[in-house]
């Protein structure tokens, strides 16, 4: 005969996740994850504030902090974001990890916002918790900053891509704006198609 099997669903001591094991103990776990187990064991668990007070000290060592951005000495990705990992937070973007140490915590569901459209910049002046649209035309107002061009002209650009006569280097030359400008735009088009598409089959 086979040894019974038994599945015990339970909340993490260390992290709170809700975990189903199947395990031959009649004993209901503690911890989801060796690491949790560890981190929950006397003598490995760190206090709260300990905690926060290696992460801002940690973010206070790559954070150039000036009268303007913040610019970061540390890695920044592939991306244009500066990154800083942190297990207690469980952030890797450091501009969110400055938001919470300075503000509190992100609301669900929320991304936070460069007022400067700089990604490295950690200046907590220049971020605020906004929604997907809020982002999405937040890219809209870095285009016109960054490439020059009023929303007037975005929009027409926009008709002329979902056209399809011309090519990404023959709209370039019509409006007199680069190829990277034409792309932009039509990833942020892109990106917010898809989030009406998914928001309708919900």
């Amino acid at each position: 005969m086979k040894n019974p099997h038994y599945y015990h669903e339970f909340l993490c001591n260390s992290c709170g996740k809700n975990t189903i094991k199947h395990n031959k103990d009649k004993i209901k776990p503690k911890y989801c994850s060796a690491l949790c187990s560890q981190k929950g064991r006397i003598g490995y668990k760190l206090d709260q504030r300990k905690s926060i007070d290696k992460v801002i000290a940690s973010f206070n060592k790559r954070a150039v902090k000036g009268s303007k951005c913040w610019e970061w000495k540390g890695y920044i990705n592939r991306y244009g974001y500066a990154i800083l990992s942190s297990r207690y937070l469980k952030e890797d973007k450091a501009h969110r990890i400055s938001y919470i140490i300075h503000k509190g915590e992100i609301p669900e569901g929320h991304f936070i916002l460069h007022s400067c459209h700089n990604k490295s910049c950690t200046n907590p002046k220049h971020l605020r918790a906004g929604t997907h649209k809020e982002n999405m035309q937040d890219k809209v107002t870095a285009f016109r900053q960054h490439f020059g061009i009023d929303e007037n002209k975005i929009k027409a650009i926009q008709m002329i891509i979902k056209s399809n006569v011309f090519s990404d280097d023959e709209v370039a030359k019509i409006f007199k704006v680069t190829k990277n400008c034409i792309l932009a735009i039509k990833t942020s088009k892109s990106a917010l198609h898809t989030r009406k598409m998914k928001t309708r089959s919900d």
